[in-house]
């Protein structure tokens, strides 16, 4: 039987980088071309329904992404897209973006869809970028274009919170 889960992973774990998850090789997602390296407790994959689920104290790294959840899910269709779910107290990820801004995420829930480019944290969100702060109950992050949206729980007194740090002035020299 041919081992397809090397391509799989690729794109899997490729998917959970950032803004570079769906760029071909030689796109401009830096980590795309180093290794993978995945810890977990157990793995189960199943190449038929190109499907595999990460549990126990998972760790997820390439190049600048790094992933931890309590379990993680992968799913990849028929065109190669992958989806991904990573649960946790909190999950968590970190990614440099092409722009050399770090981000990094927590959440209860962490969905990732390849072929739109984002990520979704849901349940106690919370995202930083850069010096940039924002927490709500559902974040929306749109990798392709680093645009982010925040929502409350719904729940009376439920709100969004953002501290936005102010850009440095240019030298007037």
């Amino acid at each position: 039987m041919k081992n397809n889960w090397k391509p799989l992973w690729w794109v899997a774990m490729i998917g959970l980088c950032g803004a570079g998850w769906v760029y071909a090789a030689g796109g401009s997602n830096p980590d795309a071309g180093k290794s993978i390296n995945i810890e977990a407790d157990r793995a189960r994959m199943d190449d038929a329904k190109k499907q595999a689920i990460y549990e126990g104290r998972v760790e997820i790294s390439q190049g600048s992404m790094h992933i931890n959840a309590a379990r993680v899910e992968a799913q990849q269709d028929g065109a190669g897209f992958t989806t991904m779910l990573a649960t946790g107290d909190p999950a968590h990820f970190t990614r440099k973006e092409t722009t050399g801004q770090w981000v990094e995420g927590w959440a209860r829930r962490v969905d990732y869809d390849s072929r739109a480019e984002l990520v979704v944290l849901t349940d106690q969100a919370h995202l930083r970028r850069g010096e940039d702060d924002v927490r709500g109950n559902v974040i929306t992050y749109n990798m392709k274009t680093q645009v982010y949206q925040a929502s409350s729980s719904g729940k009376p007194g439920g709100r969004v919170r953002a501290v936005i740090q102010p850009k440095p002035e240019a030298d007037s020299r």
